[in-house]
């Protein structure tokens, strides 16, 4: 069982629309874990959130929240996880508080050697927005490679290519993303 609380204060008293988008929200969730064999364990919450704008404008965001993701552990090198996800999303479009997305992702992550592994992933979430007929299709394709060099030094490269279909058709875009880090750690 999981309760949350807080207030969001913008730097700026008013946005570029002279709106006022300073809020207070709660949510509540309870949900499980659960193991179906030992190669496949979960867990899924239900729950409900209220976020609540200073702005009398604004309608208040109310919504189910769904959160679940089921893991398969084929072999000891190879993981295979789904994932669907709930959350509120802020919004800087005039007359629209916000968006409730509902995220979803399947991640394949294999161990070609213990000090080499590589992830690919693809994702889709839907975004609609309170107040406005905007909706919003996110996809996602990534792939990634870690280099373990050492317990204290790894290496990780991804190429993450996203694209937005929405129902404004001035939103769209396609964007190819290239990645390099160095993770350092004691």
């Amino acid at each position: 069982m999981e309760y949350g609380a807080d207030q969001r204060k913008h730097e700026l008293q008013y946005d570029v629309n002279g709106v006022n988008r300073d809020s207070s929200g709660q949510s509540f969730r309870i949900g499980t874990t659960f193991q179906l064999t030992g190669y496949l364990v979960g867990e899924f919450a239900v729950g409900r959130l209220e976020r609540i704008y200073v702005d009398p404008n604004f309608d208040a965001l109310r919504g189910n929240l769904v959160d679940a993701s089921l893991t398969y552990y084929p072999n000891p090198l190879t993981t295979l996880k789904l994932d669907m996800r709930t959350s509120v999303q802020e919004s800087i479009i005039g007359g629209v508080s916000g968006g409730f997305t509902h995220e979803y992702s399947l991640q394949v992550e294999h161990a070609f050697r213990r000090w080499l592994l590589g992830t690919i992933r693809v994702g889709y979430s839907n975004t609609v927005y309170e107040g406005s007929p905007r909706t919003d299709d996110n996809y996602l394709v990534s792939a990634a490679l870690l280099y373990k060099m050492s317990r204290d030094l790894w290496l990780k490269g991804e190429y993450r290519r996203e694209w937005l279909d929405s129902t404004i058709t001035t939103a769209n875009y396609v964007s190819n993303i290239y990645t390099i880090g160095v993770r350092l750690q004691r």
